[in-house]
């Protein structure tokens, strides 16, 4: 037995470093696979992360988007403007009776600043002597009221909105029927095109 004791304490020896070296290499083996393995996790959350980033660009851009539509949109119509025609008239009738008021023709519809500015330039009088005729129309299917004895209102739907008219008489309302014949009777309206604000 002493003769194989050499042989076997070496035998053990080469065993022991056989099994030392193989626990080694699995141990970097193991730990190569970890780090790997952590790379790839941190390769594939770099690139969730880079695709997060590069998505929520993309939508905030969309959202900027959006937010200049809805301010190009609200910016396109002229809040609380509109296109109105106002006129003015002063004659004496029958030769002794002054009368005098005011005419209004409003359109309630709101337009672009480019609609405006082109109706304001325009020398068109239809819709206003479209409206004008409405109301001095007698007929009973109109829509009129008299807030007062002195004054005519009437509201039509056209002209892109609802179309308000109205016409106030400050002197001689007495020489009429109808607050609105005086202007109709009128020989001359002092007419005014212009944008009122609200």
């Amino acid at each position: 037995m002493s003769d194989y004791l050499p042989v076997i304490v070496g035998l053990y020896v080469f065993v022991s470093w056989i099994v030392h070296a193989n626990i080694i290499g699995i141990d970097e083996l193991v730990e190569e696979k970890i780090m790997a393995e952590k790379k790839s996790r941190h390769g594939v959350e770099l690139l969730l992360t880079d695709r997060v980033n590069e998505l929520e660009g993309v939508v905030k851009g969309l959202d900027q988007e959006v937010k200049d539509l809805g301010l190009t949109n609200a910016a396109a119509k002229q809040k609380n403007t509109f296109q109105s025609w106002t006129g003015t008239f002063d004659y004496v009738m029958l030769g002794r009776h002054r009368v005098e008021g005011y005419v209004e023709v409003l359109n309630t519809a709101e337009h672009t600043k480019e609609e405006n500015e082109a109706w304001m330039a325009s020398t068109d009088t239809t819709q206003r002597d479209k409206y004008l005729a409405k109301m001095y129309d007698n007929s009973p299917y109109r829509t009129i009221t008299r807030p007062t004895k002195d004054s005519s209102y009437m509201e039509w739907l056209g002209w892109q909105g609802s179309v308000i008219c109205r016409v106030n008489v400050y002197e001689g309302r007495e020489m009429f029927s109808r607050a609105e014949q005086a202007a109709e009777k009128a020989p001359k309206i002092e007419w005014k095109r212009q944008l009122i604000s609200s």
